[in-house]
């Protein structure tokens, strides 16, 4: 007699279905697109940056679009399919747990890519980005970073689609600022500068946090996001309020 799925495995089998392909043909494209741009320098000119690290910042806008999009397109079939509102929170949890430690090895891979290019012609990786890490072959560091700012991401986009889930247009556009919260709390945390300025004008990361300190907190920040947007997952209405 076979087992049904407990509803948190199903709802996650649901979510990797519906992305997948999406977010490989995304992730193929911006590898060639700048692994290609990277290997044409470091092949006919003179490099005098990393060009892969410029990529993080597309990376991290696809992810921001997935994260908004996930509630307000499976949360109500999930309920309809008896999955609770804890189930489904739990599920989204693991999800971007998962996808936030596959962006972090993504972007380590098209660095130690791009540093073969370069060390081909005898070109040094310079960032010209304050980052988490001094060089590329900080891979630890590489990953910690862009899996913590890919959370981030994520838990805003969470955020913005369930506070329009649970608040409606009006309220929840006026609570967009709150959705920010995590990305900037965590670019901050890093000593990272933000890849927008999220319409925070002339807004710079100035802090300075020991590594072993800015991590935890970075990932205790993305964790409370995470929960907050249970919390108001838990009053969103089953039904539309649009009928």
């Amino acid at each position: 007699m076979n087992t049904p799925p407990a509803p948190v495995s199903a709802t996650l089998g649901v979510l990797t279905r519906i992305f997948r392909t999406g977010l490989l043909c995304w992730a193929g494209a911006i590898a060639v697109v700048f692994l290609a741009i990277g290997y044409s320098i470091a092949r006919w000119g003179q490099p005098d940056r990393s060009i892969w690290a410029y990529s993080g910042t597309t990376v991290r806008w696809v992810l921001l679009v997935l994260g908004i999009l996930v509630a307000p397109l499976l949360f109500r079939v999930a309920v309809a399919h008896g999955v609770t509102r804890r189930g489904f929170a739990a599920a989204c949890a693991t999800g971007f747990g998962l996808l936030a430690a596959a962006t972090g090895c993504y972007m380590a891979v098209g660095f130690l890519v791009e540093r073969a290019f370069y060390a081909a012609g005898d070109h040094p990786t310079t960032l010209m980005q304050p980052h988490l890490f001094d060089s590329t072959d900080q891979l630890h560091l590489v990953f910690a970073e862009y899996a913590l700012l890919a959370g981030a991401c994520l838990v805003t986009g969470w955020l913005v689609g369930v506070g329009y889930l649970r608040l409606g247009w009006f309220f929840g556009t006026l609570a967009l600022p709150l959705a920010i919260f995590p990305t900037a709390a965590v670019e901050y945390l890093l000593g990272t500068r933000p890849s927008t300025t999220w319409g925070l004008d002339g807004f710079e990361a100035t802090v300075e946090l020991p590594v072993g300190v800015a991590i935890p907190l970075a990932a205790a920040t993305v964790g409370l996001g995470l929960l907050f947007g249970r919390w108001l997952l838990h009053g969103a209405p089953v039904k539309s309020r649009i009928s």
